[in-house]
């Protein structure tokens, strides 16, 4: 069922949680993208059972290196569980079954299988939205406990050491996309970007997607400059935020 999904007119949004992503969706369903149902307000594919399990089957394939640092090789080559390739089903049937031109999905979630998406859906249309790390961390997400989710980290006590947890999910989330070859059809967005040059950023996505897209309303204030010098602070995350632009 998931060829019918593999095909450029399939956009598929990467990004980790309180990255802004529910900014293309918004855009893409102003535009005429069905992007599933029934979504949550943050315009989310739901339910999220089945991605949820998917994503724990996924964490196995994952080997942990040490100083935060992951191998993703093995997720890379290794045969897809079968078992993972019917959650994935289940939770697109909406997608699978409609019959719109353009159609997509986000959630958070799709970024922690990131590598099996691409290797399942080559041909799809990747969005990877990213955000300033002192944006997208200034709170906890759902996806900053890696060890929920299976992937094996380095264990923090929550209560000692919560930002820091939110700093190396910031980092896992980059480097699950770092590590995987790009598919054919990929563009990377920055939510700062967006916010600030919205009719620059959307030419960049009509250009990938070839279909004219709505401005939507944006709160500019969303990407205040930053003060927290986190390069210095979190070293572990200055190589990435340097491949990203970030200061």
């Amino acid at each position: 069922m998931l060829k019918k999904l593999n095909h450029p007119n399939t956009i598929i949004v990467v990004g980790r949680a309180h990255s802004g992503t529910r900014v293309i969706p918004e855009v893409l369903k102003a535009s005429g993208v069905f992007m599933g149902e029934p979504q949550n307000i943050a315009s989310d594919l739901l339910p999220v059972d089945t991605i949820y399990e998917a994503c724990r089957i996924f964490g196995e394939y994952v080997t942990y290196k040490g100083k935060h640092q992951w191998d993703f090789s093995k997720a890379l080559t290794t045969d897809i569980p079968p078992r993972f390739i019917q959650l994935l089903e289940e939770y697109l049937l909406s997608l699978i079954e409609s019959e719109s031109e353009y159609k997509g999905w986000k959630i958070p979630n799709n970024t922690l299988i990131y590598p099996w998406l691409v290797r399942l859906l080559p041909n799809a249309t990747f969005i990877y939205w990213v955000r300033h790390p002192e944006g997208s961390c200034s709170k906890m997400t759902g996806v900053d406990r890696l060890e929920d989710w299976n992937i094996p980290c380095k264990k923090f006590l929550l209560h000692e050491w919560n930002y820091k947890i939110r700093v190396v999910s910031w980092k896992y989330h980059y480097d699950i996309i770092a590590q995987t070859p790009t598919p054919k059809r990929f563009l990377t967005l920055k939510f700062e970007d967006y916010v600030l040059h919205q009719e620059q950023e959307k030419k960049k996505l009509e250009n990938l997607l070839n279909i004219p897209l709505q401005i939507i309303p944006l709160n500019k204030a969303k990407a205040k400059p930053f003060e927290k010098n986190l390069k210095k602070k979190y070293k572990i995350i200055a190589s990435a935020m340097d491949a990203l632009g970030y200061e």
